[in-house]
């Protein structure tokens, strides 16, 4: 199974020392199918406020070598519920991740900023 995350590196939170803003959160995802996974956090579209910059987005996903187990499940439900200031490398330690398998990002901000 595959875990797919959504994050947005640099929100409020990160810059004032907490940790990233989750977007996004499927776990068990099998093969490519989005829909296949279970969606603990809906999407939320980028939205940086005004005048903050240039915000790094980034798409996370990560391979599971077993099924997660109940309290890998409670955690990541708990965690999940922290949209601002995801504790995202607690997250991936207790989860058993390694490196991502996969990565993508983007910008997003306001024209009137640059």
């Amino acid at each position: 199974p595959i875990e797919l995350e959504k994050n947005n590196v640099d929100s409020s939170s990160v810059a004032s020392g907490r940790k990233a803003y989750l977007h996004w959160c499927i776990l068990m995802i099998h093969g490519s199918d989005l829909s296949s996974g279970n969606e603990v956090l809906q999407y939320e579209p980028p939205a940086p406020p005004i005048h903050s910059g240039l915000h790094r987005y980034f798409f996370l996903l990560f391979k599971h070598t077993s099924n997660m187990t109940a309290v890998q499940l409670h955690d990541t439900l708990q965690l999940c519920s922290q949209r601002n200031n995801f504790p995202y490398a607690h997250w991936a330690k207790i989860m058993g991740f390694g490196d991502p398998v996969g990565v993508n990002g983007f910008y997003s901000g306001w024209e009137v900023d640059y």
